[in-house]
């Protein structure tokens, strides 16, 4: 396509991913029309910067089995949710509420802690169903208490408005669902795993599609 600097169809596929500040209180919601494939996940390492682990069960690769700080995966589980913004209703009372300009539609990273909350609270409640009340008690871990509202805000159909803004919301979740993957952690090479974590030789844990075979033929004769 040939263009000028006056195209408004070009706009940036990324999405800021959801943050709490300690103190501060949200109301959120899992947004996706398929509660079977509201998350995404995969185990990570952390050495430097987030990888995702090579291993397989009963398979070990090097960045399970060589020793260094992160060697041992964790969950990383992530979302498209809405966060609402707390305003004022007619009567001047505090309200959420769903509609255009206040609420922002953000992925959500999260560990296996909260992961085993949210399940709890889903088994009990239906996520599909409810909004969930959380306040950050820390920033730099993002740490969260949860508590589960009384309704989801967006996934009601009460109204001809509310089917087109819950058809609209669907829509944007879905844009922000493709990015989850990519905050999971880079998905790195056996090499180059083992040069982040600065083994300069071929290890045990290594797989033979990770290697040049032809080097090896040519040491040998």
């Amino acid at each position: 396509m040939q263009m000028g600097f006056d195209n408004d169809n070009v706009k940036s596929s990324n999405f800021e991913k959801f943050k709490g500040e300690k103190g501060k209180k949200y109301r959120i919601g899992f947004v996706s029309s398929d509660p079977k494939k509201v998350l995404s996940g995969a185990q990570q390492h952390y050495f430097e910067k987030p990888f995702l682990c090579k291993s397989k069960e009963g398979s070990p690769e090097i960045c399970c089995t060589h020793a260094y700080a992160g060697n041992t995966a964790k969950w990383k589980i992530g979302g498209a949710i809405i966060v609402y913004t707390l305003g004022r209703n007619s009567e001047g009372k505090a309200s959420w509420g769903p509609t255009v300009g206040d609420y922002a539609l953000q992925p959500w990273i999260f560990n296996d802690k909260i992961y085993s909350q949210l399940k709890t609270m889903d088994g009990e409640w239906g996520l599909a169903d409810h909004d969930i009340q959380i306040e950050c008690t820390d920033s730099k871990y993002q740490s969260f208490t949860l508590s589960i509202a009384k309704e989801s805000l967006w996934n009601r159909e009460t109204t001809d408005d509310m089917k087109k803004f819950r058809a609209k919301i669907l829509a944007e979740a879905a844009k922000v669902s493709k990015t989850i993957p990519r905050n999971l952690g880079q998905d790195l090479g056996l090499s180059e795993i083992r040069e982040l974590i600065g083994l300069d030789t071929v290890g045990a844990g290594d797989s033979a599609e990770d290697l040049d075979m032809s080097d090896i033929a040519d040491d040998l004769g």
